[in-house]
């Protein structure tokens, strides 16, 4: 090795180690080396440096044990395909298997959704896996999204990890997408083209060409292309455009050869991404079964520009259409925080708006830490919705309890045409959903869901009205013996009474009493239901007034069903008074 070659190395090493996430170069486990050597990834002996001063630096074996190790990025110590982090592996986010063979739409993923006029097939599921296909007509998509919301983790970073299978040698005018991304959506449907196939992303991308591409896009704006990984790479990172850079992994991320070298190249294989708002690592398994980082940006101006996104996955036909449909095999998906953020993964957690249009379709939230979880639903036309919780499979579901957000009593099912805000408060639930029960003709609804840690999102934590509702009052002024109407019945709703106080007066030898009631009609006249007992009955005649004074606090005293009155009755002895107020919740 010359000495040019010498400084040509330890230049590269300074570069990768001031590019890459430090946490991520703390381990003598390297896939990188230097060049002319082979890496786990190339063929050959590879060569080491024994120092990094130039002047004296010689180039050893890597085997040799006064070689240094590289500064790159590490792929052990637990396997030549996982990243080590300086404070131990990413805590998870999201992980599915697909163990279960069904997908689950209720709090993983929004229903897969095919457009664009052709034959695409939505997702397939089998056990450990689930496929979605682009069909051969030309313009058909197919998009599987997951409903979390994944918030930046500056200055940590969010770790997307995927093992999948993709039709290589590719299948001409199919396209591919996958990643840390979101699709454009348009009232709650995606619509993704060709032209714009994702708002946000940091990605993996299999062009309609047969090439494999790093990308990133941002909202509206055109595709960046960090690396095309369909080309063998040097052992020396190279800059591309201002902040983007190849990895220098000595290697053809695209996979070309089986694995082990045997079997197929439409194996599954590893996909790599760690993301934040200001750089963005990619990284692929090779045959050999060694991660090899492939592509990087080390600016926030070439990448997303809302950095809180979704898992998502997208497979389109071209104008053209392929011969054969073109399949995504999806066999695990990981998202996990390098940081090891302390306590639950959210303070505010919101997932995307979908659209409700088929029975058992759901917006829902792994509500395991939080304790509230608001569910929206807009455009509800011919909808009949109902919440429910389940254990952690999400196989037993039962009806739960949630309470409008400007106040009322508590529902578990919404009825058809009814929109709105409603809350559950799920503290100890461990998924929480809003799902569709029954349909009309020609239904529509748009529902969003979200999960908040500490004190509920908005709304009521109890069922009592008198808790959380708006608090009204009614005079008590009543000087004869007679039926008085206090609160008048107001079509279908409840009166929640939450406290009164009443003066009664005594001067004569019988006592005068009053006593609550609730009836329909005017002045309670018909049904008359008794409410409380005689107040004053035991008071003392010819002296002072009796003052009573019942709750006033945040409970219900007492109550009249929904469309019922509430009166008081008196009775007096010769003369008398009762003064006071009544506070109540009517919903």
């Amino acid at each position: 090795m010359t000495m040019r070659d010498i400084l040509r190395c330890i230049a590269s090493a300074l570069l990768l180690s001031l590019a890459i996430d430090p946490a991520l170069a703390q381990n003598t486990d390297t896939y990188f080396q230097t060049p002319g050597g082979s890496g786990v990834a190339g063929s050959g002996i590879g060569m080491c440096l024994t120092t990094t001063n130039p002047l004296t630096a010689k180039a050893v074996p890597c085997s040799d044990p006064r070689a240094l190790p590289s500064p790159s990025v590490a792929v052990g110590p637990e396997s030549l395909a996982s990243l080590p982090f300086v404070n131990g592996q990413p805590s998870t986010l999201f992980v599915d298997d697909f163990g279960a063979g069904t997908l689950n739409t209720s709090t993983r993923w929004m229903r897969s959704i095919t457009g664009g006029g052709g034959n695409a097939t939505g997702a397939t599921n089998a056990v450990g896996q689930t496929t979605i296909g682009t069909g051969t007509s030309p313009n058909g998509w197919a998009v599987l999204t997951g409903m979390q919301t994944f918030p930046d983790r500056n200055p940590a970073y969010n770790y997307f990890q995927e093992n999948i299978n993709l039709p290589i040698p590719s299948v001409k005018h199919a396209y591919m997408l996958f990643g840390l991304l979101a699709v454009p959506y348009t009232a709650g449907v995606p619509t993704p083209t060709l032209a714009t196939p994702a708002q946000n992303a940091a990605a993996f991308e299999f062009g309609t060409d047969g090439k494999l591409r790093a990308v990133t896009f941002a909202s509206g704006g055109p595709e960046v292309i960090v690396a095309d990984l369909s080309v063998a790479q040097g052992t020396t990172p190279v800059q591309t455009a201002p902040g983007v850079w190849t990895g220098g992994c000595g290697c053809t991320p695209q996979i070309s050869a089986p694995k082990g070298g045997s079997g197929l190249v439409t194996d599954s294989f590893k996909y790599v991404a760690d993301m934040r708002g200001d750089n963005i690592v990619f990284y692929t398994e090779q045959p050999s079964g060694a991660l090899a980082l492939v592509a990087y940006t080390t600016r926030g101006a070439v990448g997303l520009d809302v950095n809180q996104v979704p898992v998502g996955h997208l497979v389109m036909a071209d104008a053209t259409g392929p011969s054969s449909t073109a399949t995504m095999q999806i066999n695990q998906t990981t998202v996990g925080d390098t940081g090891k953020n302390i306590g639950p993964s959210f303070d505010r957690l919101a997932y995307p708006q979908q659209a409700l249009t088929a029975v058992n379709d759901a917006v829902g939230v792994n509500s395991m830490g939080a304790s509230s979880c608001a569910f929206t639903a807009v455009s509800n036309t011919n909808v009949t919705l109902v919440f429910e919780q389940t254990d952690p499979n999400g196989t037993n579901w039962t009806p739960v309890t949630a309470y409008p957000s400007a106040g009322g009593p508590g529902i578990q099912t919404v009825p058809s045409g009814t929109n709105g805000q409603w809350v559950v408060p799920c503290g100890g639930f461990n998924q929480v959903r809003m799902r569709v029960s029954a349909i009309g003709a020609t239904p529509t609804v748009l529902g969003t869901a979200e999960a908040s840690l500490g004190q509920n999102i908005i709304g009521p934590s109890t069922s009592d009205p008198c808790s959380y509702g708006a608090k009204l009052s009614a005079p008590i002024n009543i000087t004869s013996a007679t039926t008085t109407s206090l609160i008048a019945l107001s079509g279908t709703t409840s009166v929640y009474v939450c406290g009164f106080s009443v003066s009664i007066s005594q001067v004569v030898t019988t006592p005068n009493t009053i006593q609550f009631e609730f009836g329909t009609g005017a002045a309670c006249v018909t049904t008359q239901t008794v409410l409380t007992g005689l107040f004053g009955g035991g008071g003392v005649t010819a002296a002072a007034p009796i003052t009573i004074s019942y709750g006033g606090g945040n409970n219900t005293m007492f109550k009249a069903p929904a469309g019922n009155a509430i009166c008081a009755v008196t009775a007096i002895g010769a003369s008398g008074s009762f003064q006071g107020v009544l506070t109540y919740v009517q919903q």
